[in-house]
């Protein structure tokens, strides 16, 4: 199968290979996932690697994929938590660099106002 192919504008088809023959639509998902990863920069791949791992590992713990869906949502919520604090930390520091910048410049300025 072409690996270009969007799944998004082939839904239908993804969703009617899973049924008919989710043995071919396994080794699809898996050989996309895997494109997926090498296309990425070399820098993130490995962290993608173990994240994929991750994912499978969680998927093999549930008897259903409802289960599973259920419990990947939850990791997903837990990283989309954990980089908004992060982006909230580096916000609040910016702030305070700003701020600090600030004070410096109204300093220098009044510093060369006097000279």
């Amino acid at each position: 199968m072409d690996m270009s192919i969007s799944i998004s504008e082939n839904f239908d088809h993804f969703a009617s290979l899973a049924k008919k023959d989710p043995d071919a639509f396994e080794a699809y998902r898996k050989k996309l996932i895997q494109k997926t990863i090498e296309d990425a920069p070399r820098e993130r791949r490995t962290n993608l690697q173990r994240y994929q791992w991750r994912i499978d590992q969680e998927t093999r713990k549930h008897d259903n994929s409802l289960g599973a869906c259920i419990k990947l949502t939850q990791m997903m919520s837990q990283r989309m938590f954990s980089i908004n604090k992060q982006l909230d930390t580096l916000t609040k520091i910016t702030a305070i660099d700003i701020s600090a910048l600030n004070k410096f410049q109204k300093v220098a300025v009044k510093s060369l106002e006097r000279a």
